[in-house]
């Protein structure tokens, strides 16, 4: 027995992977994040199956239900959205099941990211260009990138610990109405900077929207 963890892809129900359909058909417990999670993925798990939302559950009720599947010999289909990789919470389930000694595999989605280039029609890294992204294609561009990073991480400000924020001030919590202007600012300069820039959101879902 063992917990699959299976990227559900962006939105789509036909964008998951061939190998996540497949191990939704053979598992006999589902647990899925129905806020998050398209409805229509479900019909690929067999008749019959267990299907659990998570979306109400805690951790320690999630757990729970996988010590049952494993006590009865069943395999469990945990289906996230978009990839793994990605805000996926996937971290937090493995340390609990490791301690408890159950076994899982991973098995990678399409990431939202690359849903939205697809709508918009373009590229995320493109050789004539560099946005703080590095391309092993030419080091000539490689380097040229890593300066570029480098000075991007030079002007944003620092989060505790260390870590960049790449999000700015105005999108955490108890920031003075100031900052929330001056990146309202810095926002709106940057799009007449790059007027090619988009923004999408809920890609690959019913409601997509691109501007």
């Amino acid at each position: 027995m063992s917990v699959h963890f299976i990227g559900a892809g962006p939105g789509a129900a036909d964008l998951i992977t061939v190998r996540g359909r497949d191990l939704l058909g053979q598992c006999p417990v589902c647990l899925y994040a129905g806020s998050i999670v398209p409805p229509d993925l479900l019909r690929y798990c067999p008749a019959g199956a267990r299907l659990v939302d998570t979306a109400p559950l805690t951790l320690d009720d999630i757990e729970a239900e996988c010590v049952a599947a494993h006590a009865a010999g069943q395999d469990v289909a945990r289906l996230q959205s978009g990839d793994l990789s990605v805000f996926s919470a996937v971290a937090e389930q493995i340390r609990r099941l490791e301690r408890r000694g159950i076994p899982y595999t991973l098995t990678p989605g399409v990431p939202a990211f690359a849903a939205a280039a697809a709508l918009l029609r373009r590229e995320l890294v493109r050789r004539d260009r560099c946005d703080a992204r590095a391309s092993p294609r030419h080091s000539s561009h490689q380097h040229d990138c890593r300066r570029a990073d480098a000075g991007l991480r030079r002007r944003l400000p620092r989060r505790r610990g260390g870590a960049r924020d790449l999000a700015g001030p105005a999108h955490r919590a108890g920031h003075p109405r100031r900052h929330r202007r001056q990146a309202r600012d810095r926002k709106d300069r940057a799009h007449r900077r790059y007027p090619d820039r988009a923004s999408v959101g809920r890609a690959r879902f019913p409601r997509q929207r691109a501007l």
